[in-house]
C-alpha cells in the first residue's frame, strides 16, 4: 500500500507542476523580479550573445515592446568559463539600447542603465550625460523614471545571480525619436561587446481619411487617376510632422506623387492631404480597407494609418 500512495502522490505533484502558470502581471505581462517562469518569456527570446571573454560567455536575452514600455530579460549561462571569472570580478550588468538606429555616437538616441556600476545615462551629442551624477545607483535614480528591474548581483550571492528583467517606459528610450526599432545591447556581465539584438516597436497610429468628402470612399480599380488621402491633426499628433516622402500607401506602398498642407475636415488646425496613383497602389477588388505608413520629420517616429474602402464596380 505505501508503494502505491508513494507513485500516487509522486504523479501528483508531477501534474501540479505541469499544471502551475507562468508568473505573469494582471495585464498578462512579465513580472519583474529575476525568476523566468516557464512560458514566461519563451515567446520572446531574441536569441544567445555568445562571446570569447575569459574563454566563454553566453547569455540569453528576450525582448519586446508594447504601447507603453520595452520588456527585456538576460540569463547567463553559468556553466561558461567567463561566468565565475565575472562573478570573481563583480561585474555588473550593463544595459544599453538605441533608436533610432541612424543614430551614430554619441548622437542622442543612446540609453545606458548599469543599477550596480555607472547608474543611468543618454547620450546628448558630445557624450553620456548623467543626470543623478555618474555611478549614482540609488534605487529612486530608476524608480523615479518609471523603471522596473531585477539585476542579479554574481558575486554577492543574489537569489539569481545570472537574470536580469527591466521594464522600461518607451518615452525614455525615444527621446530622440524612434525608427519602430530598439537596439538592446551593452555588456550583460560580458567584457566583449555583446550581441546586438533588436525589438520592434509598435507605430504611431494616425487618423486618415482616405478622399476625404466622400461615403464611401469608393475606389475604382481601372481608374488612371488619384487617390487623395488625408492625415488629420487631432489634439495628439500634428499632421504638419509627417515627412511626405516617406509616406507610402496600399498593398504596394506606393509614394504620393504630390501633397500640401491645409485644413482639409474643417477644424481650424492644419492637415496633410497626399495623392497616390490608383495603378500604383495595388488595392485589391477583396479589399475592404487600406493601410497608410511613414514617418514624422524629427524625432523620427513611425506611423500607421487605416481607413475603409468600397471597390467599385463590383465584381468587374
Amino acid at each position: 500500500m505505501k508503494k502505491y500512495l508513494s507513485i500516487l502522490f509522486a504523479l501528483v505533484l508531477v501534474v501540479s507542476l505541469m499544471l502551475v502558470p507562468a508568473v505573469v502581471s494582471a495585464d498578462g505581462t512579465p513580472t519583474i523580479d529575476g525568476t523566468l517562469s516557464s512560458g514566461e518569456w519563451d515567446s520572446y527570446h531574441l536569441g544567445t550573445s555568445v562571446t570569447g571573454w575569459q574563454g566563454g560567455m553566453s547569455v540569453d536575452v528576450y525582448g519586446f515592446a508594447d504601447d507603453t514600455h520595452l520588456y527585456a530579460a538576460y540569463v547567463a549561462d553559468m556553466t561558461q568559463p567567463g561566468w565565475s571569472v565575472a562573478a570573481g570580478l563583480c561585474i555588473s550588468a550593463n544595459l544599453d539600447y538605441k533608436t533610432p538606429q541612424s543614430a551614430s555616437w554619441p548622437d542622442s538616441g543612446y540609453t545606458h542603465i548599469s543599477v550596480y556600476g555607472d547608474g543611468f545615462a543618454q547620450t546628448d551629442g558630445s557624450g553620456w550625460n548623467w543626470p543623478d551624477g555618474w555611478g549614482n545607483t540609488d534605487p529612486s535614480v530608476f524608480t523615479n523614471r518609471g523603471i522596473e528591474y531585477y539585476v542579479g548581483e554574481p558575486c554577492y550571492g543574489s537569489p539569481y545571480p545570472n537574470t536580469a528583467e527591466i521594464k522600461i517606459p518607451l518615452s525614455l528610450l525615444t527621446y530622440a525619436g524612434a525608427d519602430g526599432q530598439i537596439m538592446l545591447g551593452g555588456q550583460y556581465w560580458q567584457y566583449d561587446w555583446a550581441t546586438p539584438f533588436y525589438v520592434n516597436l509598435p507605430p504611431i497610429q494616425v487618423e486618415i481619411d482616405i478622399k476625404p468628402g466622400s461615403d464611401p470612399n469608393s475606389i475604382n480599380l481601372k481608374s488612371k487617376g488619384l487617390i487623395p488621402v488625408a492625415i488629420l491633426t487631432t489634439p495628439d499628433f500634428d499632421a504638419s510632422t509627417v515627412d511626405p516622402d516617406t509616406v507610402a500607401f496600399g498593398p504596394n506602398e506606393a509614394a504620393c506623387v504630390h501633397w500640401a498642407l491645409e485644413d482639409v475636415d474643417g477644424d481650424g488646425d492644419i492637415d496633410l492631404i497626399l495623392h497616390f496613383k490608383t495603378q500604383d497602389t495595388g488595392i485589391n477588388p477583396g479589399d475592404t480597407e487600406a493601410t497608410l505608413i511613414g514617418y514624422t520629420y524629427d524625432p523620427l517616429n513611425r506611423l500607421i494609418g487605416k481607413d475603409a474602402v468600397k471597390i467599385v464596380p463590383k465584381g468587374k
